[in-house]
């Protein structure tokens, strides 16, 4: 998603339902960080900044667990096949 997209404007959900970071768990919803870039407030970068910080943590810890659990392979086919559907 954008942040400054206007579809926000009124979003009471969190950036990404059911992510654990400090902006999307600790109830910051879309409208209020829309709210917050559209006027340039600092804050509106910085819980944005929370939430994708929080998502690469989550993603390499994926990384590193499927490497320890010798499915690496699985994983990154898993991923871009994700990635390749997403984007038609």
């Amino acid at each position: 998603g954008n942040a400054r997209d206007a579809r926000w404007e009124t979003d009471g959900r969190a950036l990404v339902e059911g992510c654990g970071c400090g902006c999307c768990a600790g109830g910051y919803s879309r409208a209020y960080v829309y709210h917050l870039t559209n006027v340039n407030e600092m804050l509106g970068e910085t819980l944005l900044t929370m939430h994708n910080v929080w998502d690469y943590a989550m993603f390499f810890g994926r990384i590193r667990e499927s490497i320890r659990e010798g499915r690496f392979e699985e994983l990154s086919a898993e991923f871009f096949k994700h990635r390749t559907s997403s984007k038609e």
